[in-house]
């Protein structure tokens, strides 16, 4: 299983992540509308949809058609990246990708919020923890599920294992109850540089 995420407008406004909702439901993929807690580009708005293929070279040339298709409509497309699960058990010792990333999933209530605002929580954690270089955001549409994230490149998959493992153990052992997590391989990403800035 392949997911891609086109993310489309350097700089997207809230009226187009309305208009873009369309589109994405148009092409049977799902709208995110996300915010990096830093970042020289903060906002990010994409489509994200997932299918089936033999190989990574089929699924990059569908995100690529995808793309174009998502221009033909008068859409600026800035980034292109195609990810799958990773397990370093399925996919041995050796990897191909870009880098790999984790991505831990939290919902977190008004009051949780709040004790943000006056430094308690999530981001004091990170804040006194910067050697664990998570990065941070949420869902601008749903502004209560937020997420953490870690990546690493290392041609080795059982260090990569190893090290978000860890990241994992790192953000239990703190205290927090993740909804959800998932390991991803990078199999693609042509704008990388989207993150820059994206500290934690």
């Amino acid at each position: 299983m392949y997911e891609l995420h086109i993310t489309v407008e350097e700089h997207p406004t809230p009226e187009q992540a309305v208009a873009f909702t369309d589109v994405c439901t148009e092409m049977l993929g799902k709208c995110l509308y996300i915010q990096l807690a830093n970042g020289d580009f903060p906002l990010q708005l994409m489509i994200s949809r997932r299918s089936d293929f033999n190989d990574d070279a089929t699924a990059v040339k569908w995100a690529q058609t995808q793309a174009e298709m998502i221009r033909q409509l008068g859409w600026h497309v800035v980034r292109i990246k195609v990810e799958a699960p990773f397990s370093a058990k399925t996919y041995g010792p050796k990897l191909h990708a870009m880098y790999t990333e984790a991505h831990w999933k939290f919902l977190i209530s008004e009051g949780d919020l709040h004790r943000w605002r006056n430094g308690i929580g999530l981001r004091e954690w990170l804040d006194i923890h910067p050697e664990l270089r998570f990065k941070h955001s949420w869902n601008v549409m749903h502004p209560e599920v937020h997420y953490l994230t870690a990546r690493i490149a290392d041609k080795d998959s059982m260090k990569e294992q190893a090290y978000l493992d860890q990241r994992g153990a790192d953000i239990r052992n703190a205290g927090f109850t993740v909804q959800k997590q998932h390991y991803e391989r990078v199999v693609y990403d042509d704008r990388l540089s989207l993150d820059s800035g994206w500290s934690k």
